[in-house]
């Protein structure tokens, strides 16, 4: 239900001393601001067309205003509120032209259209220099005007119907903006996708035509992939190392040493060394002994290792010159860029991998004075040279994120860790730097960040989505609340969940009163075996239901009731009823009193029948009484008849036809046809005398169908289901004795005498 209406609140109470109907916001300031000083006058002086306007916009949860008069005075509601901004309260009865003299030159043709020509004028996402937060900015709005009618027909103000939609305009921008960008970013990442596989390429050549045992290694022990000098270095086929643990070819006494090393790397890659030597097995059993250099491949959990094999090395003499070149071959082809500086700063040594990553071979870089400035990014350069002079200085670093400018002009982001280097006397040779390349891993967060930021718009998206919805929804039970019918939403076990106002007028409950409580309460006790055996077959068939009971108001007042029945699910699945109720009582008053008057007629018939067999002594005298008797009551019967349908046609049928010429609403028109129907209508007493078993529902039904109307017609006419009218329709034929007879029921009701 809408909580924007003080119709619809029940928190608020209605004033039943003021023609204002809410509570609360705008409406109090209405109802307490001194008009008397505004153009307006007086509250009371006020037209009733304008007060009833009022009570439209202050009952609605859009932003609406009204301007009336010559001078177009302002009187708006809550929603409103929010657009006038820093304008509120002082807006409030004052002319337009002071309220928003910034917008009167795009305004004043306007209200002269709409005031003088009576026309609707309408604009979508229209742009407007407003000062309402004391500074000018753009706003935009969907708007319409509309005139306002008085009684005599001439206009007397204008309706404002406004919805601002700044905020959505500067996010559709924004958006196009942002698809612009991201278009960029995508055809740049599609780039360097390309160019990680020709990377990939060159990386598996480089690898596979090593001259060095080589062997890619998962975090599990699993070997997945070797070059050829590693087969030749154990002497083993590709197939029979591939998939298996390289703990198959250590030996007993480093086995623990290795696995432990490979715990520590699985918690952290930098507790564990990455150079080492270790004794294994080749195919045909025999130990040599070998030196491993290792790194981890970026954004993977594999390992890529170089092997040398240095049992020859540990039985000669020259073991200095052999670890020397072990050292560089292994330097050489790990694929971060490795680099050596002595401790006054000169480049002793760089590795080949920096040449994959900024294009500048070693030669280039020996022969820089002022390395690594030339390659660090000129944002970052200033930075990474403090952190160079600052690692020269003996200091220790890891994970410093920097910028390179490429030999090609590429930017690539780096990560760089250094410690110094010290020989076995403890002397400084200067330090160690590993610099890798986390460039696709930067691009990565880059597009997280993006992807969050669209996230982010996207949800913002759906709850204005869902304010619309429920704004909608919030109409919806308006127009429910409204309805000439009362509705009920009923549980299955029978309790009332929800009601509309008309229901609540019916019953003279307050809404919050019916709610949680059973229907039954406010039926009549001798009727409510009719409501349990409608619901239950309600349930049981799903079928719709009819049915007519009596129902009682708080104040112990009966009264008739027609009811309609369909069975629903809620959003849980749980199964309800929604029931119809029209009150029939004064369709039921006219049928008592139909019946009271036969009864009558038939008490007197009785009476007179008694007297005339008292006094009949003679059979002829008898039969003569009895025959001047009967003809004097036939007389009197046709009088009878004869002066209440001339009192008919003189009395009620004049002012059937005067009411039918009047603007009646859809309801008014159905209660005409209803009494046309059950008092005006010959045809009706002569059916209900022919056929005493119809009922009224079935007789009102029967003249309809005579008149030539559709089975939606009368099903509208009585405010019922067109199945209720096929079911009148199947008892009248049962009753005229047609069921077995393919006769038109319009045309046999024709040739009914009326009289």
């Amino acid at each position: 239900m809408s909580s924007h209406s003080g119709l619809n609140n029940p928190k608020k109470k209605l004033m039943h001393t003021d023609w204002l109907i809410s509570c609360g916001g705008m409406s109090d300031l209405i109802r307490t601001m001194d008009w008397s000083t505004t153009s307006l006058g007086s509250r009371d002086s006020w037209p009733q067309n304008l007060r009833t306007v009022v009570n439209l916009i202050l009952s609605s949860s859009f932003p609406m205003a009204i301007l009336w008069g010559s001078d177009l005075s302002f009187i708006y509601n809550d929603a409103y509120q929010v657009i006038a901004a820093g304008k509120h309260p002082e807006a409030m009865g004052r002319s337009s032209r002071e309220v928003w003299p910034e917008v009167w030159d795009f305004n004043k043709p306007i209200f002269e259209r709409v005031m003088q020509l009576g026309e609707t004028i309408y604009f979508h996402d229209q742009m407007f220099r407003v000062e309402r937060k004391n500074y000018i900015e753009d706003a935009y709005f969907t708007l319409s005007y509309s005139p306002i009618f008085c009684e005599t027909g001439q206009i007397g103000g204008t309706l404002v119907v406004m919805l601002e939609t700044t905020e959505r305009i500067r996010l559709e921008q924004q958006l196009k903006k942002s698809l612009e960008t991201l278009e960029l970013q995508v055809a740049e990442q599609r780039r360097t996708k390309e160019l990680l596989r020709e990377s990939e390429n060159v990386f598996r050549t480089i690898f596979e035509n090593n001259s060095s045992a080589m062997a890619i290694i998962e975090m599990d022990t699993t070997i997945s992939l070797v070059n050829k000098e590693y087969c030749n270095l154990g002497h083993f086929e590709k197939e029979e190392v591939i998939g298996s643990s390289w703990t198959k070819q250590i030996p007993p006494e480093d086995l623990e040493r290795l696995t432990e090393y490979n715990r520590k790397r699985l918690i952290d890659p930098e507790s564990a060394p990455n150079n080492y030597e270790f004794k294994f097995y080749r195919k045909d059993g025999e130990i040599r002994h070998a030196l491993m250099s290792l790194a981890m491949v970026q954004s993977t959990q594999q390992i890529i290792c170089s092997f040398l094999d240095i049992t020859d090395r540990m039985q000669v003499e020259a073991a200095l010159l052999e670890s020397e070149k072990r050292f560089r071959a292994i330097a050489n082809y790990t694929p971060g860029w490795e680099s050596w500086v002595d401790p006054d700063g000169k480049l002793l040594w760089v590795n080949p991998s920096v040449y994959e990553l900024t294009g500048y071979s070693i030669e280039e870089c020996m022969g820089m004075n002022d390395y690594p400035a030339p390659i660090a990014h000129q944002d970052d350069r200033e930075r990474m040279m403090k952190v160079f002079n600052s690692s020269v200085q003996c200091s220790i670093g890891k994970n410093v994120e920097f910028r390179i400018l490429c030999k090609d002009g590429i930017v690539k982001w780096a990560e760089v860790a250094y410690q110094p280097i010290y020989d076995e006397n403890g002397e400084n040779l200067g330090h160690r730097a590993s610099i890798r390349d986390i460039t696709a891993r930067r691009q990565a967060e880059q597009q997280l960040y993006i992807h969050q930021i669209e996230l982010t718009s996207q949800n913002e998206e759906l709850h204005r989505a869902q304010e619309e919805l429920e704004a909608a929804r919030m109409r919806y039970f308006d127009l429910y609340d409204l309805a000439p019918v009362g509705y009920f939403t009923v549980s299955e076990p029978g309790l009332i969940q929800e009601t509309n106002l008309t229901a609540t007028k019916m019953l003279g409950v307050v809404r919050a009163d019916l709610i949680k409580q059973p229907l039954t309460r406010f039926i009549l006790k001798e009727d409510q075996d009719v409501f349990y055996r409608v619901h239950k077959h309600l349930f049981d068939t799903w079928v719709p239901q009819v049915c007519e009971m009596r129902m009682i108001r708080t104040d112990g007042t009966a009264f008739w009731a027609h009811t309609e029945t369909t069975a629903a699910l809620d959003d849980d699945g749980t199964p309800l009823c929604r029931v119809a109720v029209i009150n029939i009582s004064a369709s039921k008053q006219a049928e008592e009193e139909l019946r009271r008057h036969r009864e009558s007629l038939e008490r007197v018939v009785e009476v007179r029948t008694a007297d005339l067999k008292k006094k009949g002594v003679d059979l002829e005298e008898t039969n003569i009484a009895l025959k001047v008797i009967l003809q004097k009551r036939e007389e009197g019967e046709k009088i009878l008849e004869t002066t209440f349908l001339d009192n008919i046609q003189k009395l009620i049928v004049p002012y059937m036809e005067e009411l039918r010429r009047l603007n009646l609403t859809e309801p008014q028109k159905n209660c005409v046809n209803l009494i046309e129907c059950q008092i005006t209508a010959p045809f009706l007493q002569n059916l209900t005398a022919r056929f005493a078993g119809f009922t009224s529902r079935e007789i009102q039904v029967a003249h309809m169908i005579r008149e030539g109307k559709s089975t939606k017609e009368i099903a509208s006419t009585f405010n019922c289901s067109t199945r209720s009218v096929e079911f009148h329709r199947d008892n009248i034929r049962k009753k005229l004795q047609l069921s077995d007879r393919k006769a038109n029921l319009h045309a046999y009701l024709l040739g009914l005498p009326e009289k």
